[in-house]
């Protein structure tokens, strides 16, 4: 199988040069969020919003330009976590426009891309389990939205990555797993260039699925190979509460020590879940994004490990990708879905 990886995403010796395919470095998943609501509002020369929230962090965006001349032009980030809320989001919203107002565009010039990790359905967020306090929250009848922008548009972050497929892996015969690994799991499933829902809709939650535990017993994929098992194994084991931000940061030789241990870990499963995948949907493609991708060493142990552990055929015919600024994917992929507003 192949690894295709951008330039930008520092990962060694993965990733063949794409910089010209993938426009500016950073962020580039605020940017993606934006360009195809371009392409319904109008004018790309118009200004974009980009928010996007998960587990750990928020980031708004305002960036200027189009397509791949796209500049970042303000950027805000808060911390997130379980006890996130509605009002926190408001809040760093209305701080957004509050510290840029000299520079933002008109309301009738501004669009805005919004990605969460749950349920959303009719733009409100219904599930969020990672951070509940979210849960109501109607982004496109936010005050801080709705009196600056055009157009706001909410996804799934998990749906909006689906639909972050590049272009070379959305034609009608092509059948795609989308892996995304950040404090949780979530996948998508896309055969011969068709969405794979189910009976409801409710496909792709592979990490809710038992597997046995070191040691006897079960647990869930999610408890093995995201962001939150490394951070919260590290914490176990040293008997600390370290944030995934902390543990990032961290130059203490035991923490950096048990941060190894536990991506590779983490990584090593990874690359079951990826052989398992490969396995049972004889994909053309695995593409990877997530938080989870900015450990050092990760993507990398995962790729080995699925190569050893994949049918050998199967695994030659399958391209292994992990996106452009990885833990940005969501929001690359919500521009894709702003026609359903």
């Amino acid at each position: 199988g192949q690894v295709s990886f951008c330039s930008s995403y520092r990962v060694p010796n993965l990733y063949p040069s794409q910089a010209g395919q993938c426009g500016t470095d950073g962020d580039l998943g605020i940017q993606g969020c934006i360009w195809a609501i371009m392409a319904v509002v109008g004018e790309a020369e118009r200004g974009r919003i980009g928010v996007d929230i998960g587990g750990t962090k928020m980031l708004v965006n305002l960036y200027v330009g189009g397509g791949s001349g796209s500049k970042l032009a303000r950027s805000l980030r808060v911390g997130t976590g379980p006890d996130f809320t509605t009002e926190n989001a408001e809040a760093a919203i209305a701080r957004f426009f509050e510290l840029y107002a000299d520079v933002m565009p008109s309301k009738e010039r501004l669009v805005c891309g919004v990605s969460v990790p749950g349920l959303v359905e009719d733009g409100q967020l219904v599930l969020i389990p990672d951070i509940k306090g979210l849960e109501g929250w109607v982004p496109k009848e936010s005050p801080s939205l709705s009196r600056r922008c055009a157009t706001v548009t909410t996804a799934n972050d998990i749906e909006a990555a689906a639909a972050a497929l590049p272009e070379r892996w959305r034609g009608d015969g092509m059948t795609a797993v989308v892996l995304v690994v950040g404090t949780g799991i979530g996948c998508f499933y896309v055969d011969r260039g068709r969405p794979v829902l189910g009976a409801k809709g409710w496909t792709g939650e592979f990490g809710l699925s038992p597997i046995p535990e070191e040691g006897g017993g079960l647990t869930t994929w999610d408890r093995v190979l995201s962001g939150r098992a490394i951070v919260n194994r590290v914490n176990e084991k040293l008997g600390l509460a370290l944030s995934a931000e902390d543990l990032a940061d961290s130059t203490q030789p035991p923490v950096v020590a048990a941060r190894q241990t536990e991506v590779l870990r983490a990584a090593r499963y990874l690359g079951m879940a990826i052989a398992t995948h490969v396995n049972m949907l004889n994909p053309d493609v695995v593409f990877m994004g997530g938080g989870a991708f900015r450990w050092p060493d990760y993507a990398q142990t995962a790729v080995t490990t699925a190569r050893e552990l994949a049918i050998a055929n199967t695994m030659e015919l399958c391209t292994l990708e992990v996106a452009h600024d990885p833990a940005h994917l969501p929001a690359l992929g919500a521009s894709f879905l702003c026609r359903r507003e």
